[in-house]
This record gives structure tokens, sequence and C-alpha cells, in this order.
């Protein structure tokens, strides 16, 4: 969720809130390194997600520091939300194949 409101609040051009943006971002970076470790796969997947938050934040603070959105940012930004998309395609396959042994599973709408 913090990923996507992030992209959200660069993509509109809503430059005065990114820092509270890079605050969330921070804590979810927190939160990441002290994910449990359940199991290779997953280990993987939380790094990859890692590596993407890390990436986004130091995305925001760049934006924040020359206070325009560049074109260098919009191609930075892409490839954030290009990996992003990936590993959250890979983590919803693993949730789907190996989740149920951890006791995680996909919310679905009834």
């Amino acid at each position: 969720k913090t990923f996507e409101d992030s992209t959200r609040q660069i993509e509109t051009g809503r430059l005065p809130d990114l820092t509270l943006t890079r605050a969330e971002i921070s804590k979810s970076i927190e939160r990441l390194r002290n994910a449990p470790s359940l199991a290779a796969r997953s280990d993987e997947l939380v790094g990859e997600l890692l590596r993407v938050m890390e990436e986004q934040y130091d995305l925001v603070g760049d934006i924040q520091q020359t206070r325009v959105f560049t074109l260098a940012h919009a191609q930075r930004l892409k490839a954030n939300i290009a990996r992003y998309e990936k590993m959250m395609d890979s983590f919803t396959k693993w949730v789907d194949s190996d989740g149920k042994k951890y006791g995680i599973h996909r919310y679905r709408r009834r």
C-alpha cells in the first residue's frame, strides 16, 4: 500500500506531501527489515520488496531536494513500478502455492 500511495502522489504532482510519504516509506522499510523468516522464497521476495522500497525512498528524497519531477525521476519511477509489479506477481504466486503452510492466504471477496 505504501509503495502504491507514494507512486500516486508522485504521479499526481503532489510534491509538498512527499515529506509524510517519505516517512511512511521509512516505516515500511523498517517493517520489512524486521519481517520474520518463513521460507527461502518468501525471504527472497521480502528482500526484493525491501530493495524496491529503498529505491522509492531515495527517489522521493531526490524529488524533494530538486522540487521538480524530472525525466530522470520519471524513468526511475517507471523502473520501480515494473520491479514492484513483478515482485507482487511472484508474491501472489507464492501465497497461492505455499502460503497456507504458514497461515497466509489472499483475501477473497465473497
